[in-house]
């Protein structure tokens, strides 16, 4: 991590994986097994990221229940959209 100028708090630069996957979870169309797919790295580096970028406070996950898979989704927030 690099420390901000200002506060000197420690601040997480985004990598180009991370604005990708934020690109992909602005869209709302992919779950994490597409986003992966569609990045072309791990389901597990995915999920890391997108733990990292909800950390960040750059996504949101929501519990949205179906039928049946995953009852999450991820929703990127007004800050994350200024990474876009």
């Amino acid at each position: 991590m690099n420390k901000c100028p200002y506060c000197n708090k420690d601040i997480e630069i985004l990598t180009k994986t991370k604005i990708d996957i934020l690109k992909l979870v602005k869209s709302n169309k992919y779950n994490i097994t597409e986003i992966s797919n569609k990045i072309g790295i791990c389901y597990k580096n995915i999920h890391k990221h997108l733990n990292d970028l909800e950390g960040m406070g750059l996504i949101k996950r929501e519990i949205v229940k179906h039928k049946c898979g995953a009852p999450k989704v991820n929703i990127i927030t007004k800050e994350g959209k200024k990474y876009l």
